[in-house]
């Protein structure tokens, strides 16, 4: 959590912050309404979003939550 997030691009439509740190601050639920993370529509096959865990860790599993009403 809280650690440094970069993604290839960011979404700026309706006026919300759609940046790569929003997926890693905690908040694992949301609607449509709230701020996520959001790439441009770019027409890349390609995007991608990158955390930095700031060191070496085991990880055994990765959850991804999407927004309510977007898949899972």
């Amino acid at each position: 959590m809280n650690k440094p997030a970069i993604q290839i691009s960011t979404y700026t439509d309706q006026g919300k912050n759609w940046s790569a740190s929003n997926a890693v601050d905690g908040i694992i639920y949301g609607d449509s309404s709230r701020e996520g993370i959001h790439t441009a529509n770019t027409g890349k096959d390609n995007q991608w979003w990158i955390v930095d865990m700031e060191k070496e860790y085991t990880i055994s599993k990765i959850i991804v939550f999407a927004r309510e009403g977007y898949g899972t």
